[in-house]
């Protein structure tokens, strides 16, 4: 027995490669030298969450009082979780109300940070940003307009035998001038534009549909 014992001690009691991460990562905890009297910082969510962001507030939580809490941020890739990364810690509610009773906690109402907005606020904001979609939309249809401008020779090059077919195929005449059958293109480009609500051609030197 007393040679398990001292084996058990031996174990336990090595001292592990300093370039280890887990062994970094102890290294920093260890070195936090927390207040005894230290109040904590206790952040309440607009959902009644009960939150610690401060690492510090964390480490003397779990080695004063013996409250683990439940890490709800990221975990590194390590075997060792790492109280930075896992932050924020969320309390118990039976756990905060001890740290409230003894004095050991103040409390922060976060709920002007992070509101939920009421039925009447979201209906509004869905009103605004569907006014900015409609804003956005006529924007684009200017600037498709325009890019059209831009690549008037490319794209008079690229429809115009398409325009001559059909005009020969309903007995039409072509119009004389090079900018009358350009508005033509023209036209029947913006108007495909407005019917799919995008642009379903692409401006390039080949066709895509």
């Amino acid at each position: 027995m007393e040679k398990a014992t001292a084996a058990v001690v031996e174990a336990g009691s090595f001292e592990q490669d300093p370039a280890i991460p887990a062994t970094c990562y102890l290294s920093e905890v260890s070195s936090m030298q927390v207040d005894e009297e230290r109040v904590l910082t206790i952040s309440v969510g607009p959902q009644g969450s009960l939150l610690i962001w401060y690492p510090e507030d964390a480490v003397h939580l779990q080695q004063t009082y013996n409250i683990q809490g439940c890490s709800v941020g990221l975990y590194p890739r390590v075997p060792v979780q790492d109280t930075f990364l896992s932050l924020p810690m969320q309390l118990m509610p039976e756990g905060a109300a001890y740290l409230r009773d003894t004095n050991r906690a103040r409390f922060v109402d976060a709920n002007g940070l992070a509101k939920i907005p009421s039925l009447a606020e979201g209906i509004a904001f869905a009103d605004v940003r569907q006014e900015q979609f409609q804003q956005q939309a006529e924007l684009y249809e200017k600037l498709y307009a325009f890019h059209l401008d831009c690549h008037k020779a490319q794209l008079y090059q690229m429809y115009f035998p398409e325009l001559q077919q059909a005009f020969v195929k309903n007995g039409s005449v072509i119009p004389e001038t090079e900018e009358e059958t350009w508005k033509i293109i023209r036209t029947k480009l913006v108007e495909q534009y407005d019917k799919g609500g995008q642009v379903i051609r692409d401006l390039s030197t080949q066709r895509t549909w």
